[in-house]
């Protein structure tokens, strides 16, 4: 066995020079997938492909994830990993460039515009760059509506959640285009490429590097809308303030779980209390947000509650990225939480005090709200707290639903994961502080009821 694993070990290097892993903006994915299959035909050697914000990416690489080559989307994102050494800087090299396009509605009679977050992905910043210049980002501003990245706001238009979106050419196919930004009048939009330095392959990255900059390939990157590069590359200030950012999270932390109490404790007495058809399912389906990843259960919310929604097309309101959408987030992954607490405090609550009080004229309604909620009180607060704090921490089904839109639905975890993506780690760990508080303090406070739930009680 030991000679078999030597052995193993002894090839790992040599698998490994079989393949290059490379980290790319969204906006190639489609021209690279088509100039993947090419490379990999003629030299033998696979393409692996991370595709993501270019902030994301770099954050990735900085902290030392595997890959070989870096495509960006933006100068200042290969920059700050060229002054931390994490590049090759001899095999930089800037050959793309790219315009942008509003498509859906003209921007000024749009309700809503998703833009590729304007605070760290290069689509969004130049988008924002792009509105300045022409003097309507105070009008726009507030109609903003951030998203992941550049094909997560073309998504939004395509699915009728929002109005309008700036992208980039390269990203259009079918879509209808509004306008148009001429090229002289648009920010400087650059891709750089490099090698990442301590990469496992960096000969096939190198040689990866200058498929991808060959003819053959311009000519692919052309037919999706790509140009030849600029001679100059803007600096581009990113925006977010964490101001309101708690507010946010407490109001609607605080509206969820006052939303969950009644459904959940009608949920929970049922549960505790009675044994009916279809009882097993009820437990599965409100179990399944805990199991399920959030960024599904985020999906399916943004299905069912968009404008074409089956229940939000029916709503004289919009829910997806607006505060209701954080509220309706919160409540759908803090609810089986609530429900388990609750069920397990009136499962406590000895059936012979509420037979007692029926034998003594009490009907249903007053043996509950007299003798069985008051012994059930403490683990159903225990639960509500616990509640809360899920609440707080929402992130994955908030972001899908909501939108990281500053001062309307950026909640505490999404402003730690934008200082994450931007660097600003001192930021970032400021409101990892205040989370660990508000977290502890309400688990701590909820134990605390629970453990007072078991000392001994008369009715």
């Amino acid at each position: 066995m030991l000679r078999w694993i030597c052995f193993a070990l002894a090839l790992a290097p040599l698998a490994s020079a079989r393949e290059v892993r490379v980290f790319a903006a969204a906006s190639l994915s489609d021209a690279l997938r088509e100039l993947a299959p090419a490379y990999e035909t003629r030299t033998g050697v696979r393409v692996v492909f991370t595709f993501g914000g270019s902030s994301t990416l770099a954050r990735q690489i900085e902290a030392g994830a595997p890959a070989d080559l870096f495509l960006s989307a933006d100068e200042e994102k290969m920059n700050a990993l060229a002054s931390r050494g994490r590049i090759v800087e001899e095999t930089r090299t800037s050959v793309l460039s790219n315009t942008l396009v509003v498509v859906g509605k003209d921007l000024r009679v749009a309700r809503s515009v998703a833009l590729a977050d304007p605070a760290s992905v290069p689509a969004g910043i130049y988008a924002r760059k792009w509105i300045e210049s022409i003097g309507q980002w105070n009008a726009i501003a507030p109609k903003v509506i951030p998203t992941e990245n550049v094909r997560g706001a073309l998504a939004a238009v395509k699915s009728g959640n929002v109005d309008s979106a700036v992208v980039y050419a390269s990203d259009v196919r079918n879509e209808p285009i509004a306008y148009r930004v001429p090229r002289e009048e648009g920010p400087p939009i650059s891709y750089p490429f490099a090698v990442v330095r301590g990469a496992e392959n960096e000969v096939g990255a190198r040689r990866l590097l200058g498929y991808l900059t060959s003819r053959e390939a311009m000519r692919v990157f052309a037919e999706y809308g790509f140009h030849g590069p600029y001679r100059a590359h803007g600096a581009y200030r990113a925006y977010r303030s964490d101001r309101g950012v708690l507010g946010i999270t407490l109001r609607a932390a605080g509206a969820a779980t006052l939303l969950i109490l009644p459904p959940g404790m009608l949920v929970a007495w049922l549960l505790a209390r009675f044994a009916w058809r279809g009882k097993s399912l009820v437990e599965t389906l409100v179990a399944l947000p805990i199991v399920m990843p959030p960024v599904a259960t985020g999906l399916i919310l943004l299905e069912l509650f968009g404008r074409r929604g089956a229940i939000g097309k029916w709503l004289p309101f919009d829910v997806v990225f607006t505060w209701r959408a954080v509220v309706l987030a919160m409540v759908v992954m803090s609810f089986p939480l609530f429900v388990r607490a609750a069920r397990v405090a009136f499962e406590e609550v000895d059936p012979r005090f509420e037979q007692i009080a029926r034998t003594l004229g009490a009907r249903d309604a007053r043996v509950f709200f007299t003798i069985t909620l008051p012994l059930a009180a403490r683990g159903i607060v225990s639960g509500m707290l616990l509640a809360f704090a899920r609440a707080i921490g929402e992130f994955g089904a908030t972001i899908l639903v909501a939108g990281n839109i500053p001062g309307r639905t950026t909640t505490l975890s999404l402003a730690i994961y934008d200082h994450v993506q931007l660097g600003r780690d001192a930021e970032a760990f400021r409101l990892v502080g205040i989370a660990v508080v508000i977290a502890f303090a309400a688990v701590w406070t909820a134990e605390a009821f629970l453990r007072r739930s078991h000392e001994p009680r008369h009715p």
